[in-house]
């Protein structure tokens, strides 16, 4: 961690051609208060009324972060360097499960327009990089906010793709919070020249059979029609393209956007409930990981589910095992076999397409393989057949973990 340090505090936490990056004084607290409760300021982040602020509640968490020596995961104020003015803040999380650090600026409307924003998002990007395991810095704009998506491009920011962020009702009714439409964008670490092989893998019906629990789900979920309850066997041929296919298709009638959200929000809660009751990974999973990992090889998880599930269930089932990238399905929407989606975690693990296989079990896998250049492995053991996985052409098609590993060997030999 750099920085200047005053009375075992970190002050200066890093500086820009014209401004201090610092950490906050308890004094600031009123700066922080005054700046989040200004209309302009807050508009393109939900609160168009601005955010009320407890300023001695805030003075205290400041004391304590000060204590702590935080940097990430806090308000950082933002100073004009030539005159100490207090122009604004800005924030930059540790780096999550995927890899990514979350960052914010926000400026006072009088200092806009002289590219004080995009000096900062270099700066907190530069910072990240050099002092945090982050691979990717991420930055959600409004996007009918020009200044800032143009801060996040003008930094070499690469656009995912959009989504609404929805307050809660409390937001709405304490607050005047309203939706917010954003964009996604990325910031990637300037890949190394990478010879350490990656395996990345599908997660349901790859990894883990998650069959009995999403079938569970989907039943709680379709009871509300009066339908008949689904076998297992009825939704293996359902799931694979992500959960808004797989309630459209377990409803069996075309839904709104309002019954899709309906139905995605009680899957979630449903399978939020029993997401580990009958879930195991498959028999050689555990063995198979362990002895690529020996090997040195990077691996990865890309898996249509809803992201925070995914987090759980790679966690949970396998704690020893170190994922470079856990990416599920975010804000954004991006599904495979969309290959910007693929695009996005070979930009994060800074490796060859060429060189990287990804092992799955449905055709969403070997058509996501395929559509980014990468070796397709395809698996027997989990939702599909080998007469459906055989019409996609793999690269591979294996009928055991033991036979996948044995397979892996000499190709790792090309890496050494």
């Amino acid at each position: 961690m750099s920085g200047q340090i005053e009375e075992g505090i970190i002050k200066r936490v890093f500086t820009t051609e014209r401004m201090s990056i610092e950490a906050p004084h308890e004094s600031d607290a009123s700066f922080f208060c005054s700046l989040w409760q200004n209309p302009e300021v807050m508009k393109y982040v939900g609160f168009p009324e601005g955010l009320f602020c407890d300023e001695k509640r805030l003075s205290r968490q400041i004391a304590r972060d000060n204590e702590e020596g935080k940097v990430f995961g806090r308000p950082l104020i933002v100073r004009l360097s030539s005159d100490a003015t207090l122009i604004g803040e800005c924030f930059m999380g540790f780096p999550d499960d995927e890899g990514l650090s979350e960052t914010d600026v926000k400026i006072l409307p009088q200092y806009r327009g002289v590219g004080y924003g995009t000096e900062i998002k270099k700066g907190l990007v530069d910072y990240l990089f050099a002092q945090s395991s982050a691979r990717g810095i991420k930055a959600t704009p409004h996007k009918d906010n020009r200044a800032s998506i143009r801060m996040q491009e003008a930094n070499g920011g690469i656009r995912l793709g959009e989504a609404i962020w929805k307050p809660s009702g409390e937001q709405r009714e304490k607050s005047g919070a309203c939706d917010v439409p954003y964009c996604s964008y990325v910031i990637y670490r300037d890949p190394p020249e990478r010879k350490t092989p990656c395996f990345v893998f599908d997660l349901d019906g790859t990894l883990l059979d998650t069959l009995g629990d999403i079938t569970d789900a989907v039943n709680r979920v379709i009871a509300r029609f009066g339908a008949a309850p689904y076998t297992e066997e009825d939704v293996r041929h359902m799931v694979g393209r992500g959960i808004e296919v797989l309630l459209q298709k377990a409803a069996g009638k075309k839904l709104t956007p309002d019954e899709t959200d309906d139905l995605v929000d009680a899957f979630n809660k449903a399978y939020g409930e029993n997401w580990h009751s009958r879930s195991r990974p498959y028999e050689g999973i555990k063995e198979l990981l362990d002895a690529l990992q020996k090997q040195g090889v990077l691996l990865a998880v890309l898996s249509n589910k809803p992201h925070e599930f995914t987090v759980q269930c790679v966690r949970f089932y396998f704690p020893e095992i170190r994922f470079e990238v856990i990416r599920g399905v975010q804000g954004e929407g991006l599904v495979k076999p969309d290959p910007a989606l693929i695009g996005h975690v070979l930009r994060l693990l800074g490796t060859d397409p060429a060189k990287t296989p990804f092992v799955g079990d449905t055709e969403i896998d070997i058509r996501t393989a395929k559509a980014a250049g990468l070796p397709s492995w395809a698996v027997l053991w989990g939702f599909r057949n080998v007469a459906e996985l055989s019409n996609e052409n793999p690269d591979f098609l294996f009928k055991t973990p033991k036979d996948l590993q044995l397979a892996a060997s000499p190709y790792l030999n090309g890496f050494s």
